[in-house]
């Protein structure tokens, strides 16, 4: 059994951000806050063992978001809708725990991350345009443009 823990496989170090992927807003958590608190994370989990990478392994697969989103972590989302507004704009409708909302103000965004085809990460920052105290879901109103990075992963769902 010792043997299967310390085999383990180490999880890969998050990607840095490109400086185009902070908006330069002042926002907090930032893009580069946010990778920093994950590049401390990871740091951790590679100086753990075998039998504390299966415990810790165990409980975030457990984790629940209770209300909304996480401003300490990425959340992997389910895309549950697409909506076409032009030939080259949608709104993508994304779940979260039944009965919370995003609490989030006016004015405020979220960052939205995707693994892009060859593996590397995609990051882009979306005002929500669902209303405030909307519960479910929140959706995002997003330009798919033919030579940018977000095109490919967006046509992808």
């Amino acid at each position: 059994m010792a043997k299967d823990l310390e085999a383990l496989p180490d999880l890969e170090p998050p990607v840095k951000p490109l400086d185009s992927e902070c908006c330069g807003n002042g926002c907090t958590p930032c893009v580069f806050d946010i990778y920093d608190e994950e590049m401390e994370q990871w740091q951790k989990f590679c100086a753990m063992s075998g039998e504390e990478r299966a415990a810790f392994l165990s409980k975030e697969k457990q984790s629940i978001i209770v209300d909304g989103l996480s401003q300490a972590q990425y959340t992997s989302l389910t895309v549950t809708n697409i909506k076409r507004v032009t030939k080259d704009t949608f709104i993508y409708q994304f779940s979260i725990a039944p009965n919370s909302s995003l609490n989030m103000n006016v004015g405020q965004h979220l960052i939205l991350r995707f693994k892009n085809g060859d593996g590397t990460m995609v990051t882009r920052q979306y005002t929500p345009i669902s209303r405030l105290n909307q519960t479910d879901y929140f959706e995002v109103l997003i330009k798919v443009w033919v030579v940018l990075k977000m095109r490919q992963c967006m046509s992808s769902l």
